[in-house]
């Protein structure tokens, strides 16, 4: 026997699949332009505002060098690790 559909359900015959607990989680929240998060613990999160580097890209850091691959695609720019040492002219 089918079990009986209830409002604000899904629409489908599957219900949604349990959270895995072995794959850490985070939820991110945006509200007026602000971001907020919250996660499972151990996981490390960056958020970008591209909204603010566009207005002020001197001004709006970039993300920590080790998620220099996570950033690429989206062309999010990387924090300096350090100064350069690099003399200049």
């Amino acid at each position: 026997m089918r079990p009986e559909r209830k409002r604000g359900t899904m629409q489908n015959d599957q219900a949604p699949a349990p959270a895995d607990s072995c794959r850490p989680r985070v939820l991110i929240t945006v509200s007026g332009g602000v971001a907020a998060f919250v996660c499972d613990p151990g996981v490390e999160v960056a958020i970008f505002d591209h909204d603010n580097h566009g207005a002020d890209p001197d001004g709006t850091a970039g993300v920590p060098a080790h998620f220099a691959d996570l950033a690429a695609p989206l062309g999010i720019p990387i924090e300096d690790a350090a100064p350069s040492a690099t003399p200049g002219p």
